[in-house]
């Protein structure tokens, strides 16, 4: 994930692989022209999470805890919205939209699935209650305790 490797890269910039042990030969520098590219190719993807993916429930852990990947909060925003409204269930969330990892639909000997076969499992997509939680730890994050109570009381009954 793009969001993923600009997390990464804003974590170890600086980082002394030797600790306080360590001299300047031991710090990890990051290219900055390879940061500017991830932030803007990024930045210019989303709230979509690729060209092909309307949308993924994985941009929630690029926008939120843990990787906090973007600081324009306008964008986390209108990307957090757009996961809530598209893969949001009683549930949990789906992973993306026609996802059919481990619905009665999918078929265990096909490992890949093409786009026009994809369409039997809309609306059928399997629903992880650990998004839930996620959303949680988001809502702590943002001091929105309205959020960490919903959240917690979607998840409560699922345990």
């Amino acid at each position: 994930s793009i969001g993923m490797a600009k997390a990464a890269l804003e974590a170890m910039n600086g980082f002394n692989l030797y600790g306080d042990q360590g001299a300047n030969w031991s710090v990890v520098y990051v290219d900055v022209d390879a940061h500017n590219r991830n932030r803007t190719t990024l930045d210019t993807l989303l709230p979509r999470e690729s060209a092909s993916k309307n949308t993924d429930a994985a941009l929630l852990l690029t926008i939120s805890w843990p990787t906090f990947a973007i600081h324009d909060s306008t964008l986390v925003q209108t990307t957090t919205r757009k996961c809530i409204r598209k893969l949001r269930g009683t549930h949990g969330f789906k992973r993306f939209l026609r996802d059919g990892q481990y619905t009665d639909l999918e078929s265990k000997d096909q490992r890949f699935y093409e786009t026009t076969e994809m369409k039997k499992f809309d609306k059928n997509e399997c629903q992880w209650p650990m998004f839930f939680a996620l959303m949680a730890i988001d809502g702590i994050f943002k001091n929105n305790q309205a959020q960490v109570d919903e959240y917690l009381t979607a998840l409560n009954p699922l345990l």
